[in-house]
């Protein structure tokens, strides 16, 4: 009896083992994305998230507009940090409200000048006040929109970077 329920086990255990790991990489169109496991569609297809909030499960699908070369800046008060580390873009930084580990965030407008001199990132400026040492905040350089649902196209010279989705509203930027 004792021999038969120890094969059993073996037998249940091996089973168990055999059975293939889910799909990590490499889902096809409409097949299941992103979420707390980090799942990446194949090549050339895009995770469209279903929320704006860590760890999001999306589907992947074909990119709608290969013309832009990476996403705008988020707005100040974007979630950041977290499990996931979400960054925040440039000219902004991730401000922890917390102590412990994973803690999350919101991103705010990047400090500068003080007593350290702290200098703004390429394309953003210092906002300060006129009282010496006193901290203030980077601002990005004035910059004509273009995009959106009006198709407004950027002055020669200029390429419009936008989000990847219809209709985004993007800025005009030399690259």
């Amino acid at each position: 009896m004792r021999f038969s329920s120890a094969v059993l086990v073996l037998t249940s255990l091996a089973g168990v083992l055999a059975t293939p790991a889910p799909q990590r990489n490499g889902g096809d169109v409409g097949a299941f994305c992103g979420g707390i496991a980090a799942i990446k569609c194949r090549d050339g297809l895009t995770c469209t998230l279903n929320g704006k909030y860590p760890d999001a499960g999306g589907v992947c699908t074909k990119p709608t507009r290969t013309t832009t070369t990476k996403a705008a800046p988020q707005p100040t008060g974007t979630f950041c940090g977290g499990i996931a580390a979400i960054q925040c873009p440039t000219g902004f930084e991730c401000a922890i409200a917390a102590t412990y580990p994973d803690a999350g965030g919101v991103c705010i407008k990047q400090k500068c000048g003080g007593f350290a001199g702290f200098k703004c990132p390429t394309g953003f400026y210092c906002v300060a006040p006129a009282t010496p040492d006193a901290l203030g905040y980077c601002e990005a350089e004035s910059e004509p929109t273009c995009g959106g649902i009006a198709g407004i196209k950027c002055p020669s010279g200029l390429t419009c970077v936008a989000p990847p989705y219809p209709d985004a509203t993007g800025v005009c930027k030399k690259l």
